[in-house]
């Protein structure tokens, strides 16, 4: 099986970093979040979690796009 994991804006250190090059802010990027929030590295860790357990078992082929609801 090969599925696909594409995080939004996750809230790690390599983000905020991104975030300084690019002259943005946290607050900036939230208001184009549904959810009005960054995504926590757990909740990835999470769907990573789900797609190597028995549940996922038939799931292949896949993008899991975990990223607050963002309207690109």
């Amino acid at each position: 099986t090969v599925n696909v994991i594409c995080p939004g804006w996750t809230r790690t250190d390599m983000a905020f970093d991104r975030m300084s090059e690019l002259g943005m802010n946290e607050a900036s990027l939230k208001t184009g979040v549904p959810l009005g929030r960054f995504i926590e590295p757990l909740e990835i860790a999470q769907m990573a979690g789900y797609l190597v357990s028995d549940a996922a078992s038939g799931v292949t082929g896949q993008s899991f796009v975990i990223d607050g609801g963002v309207l690109a």
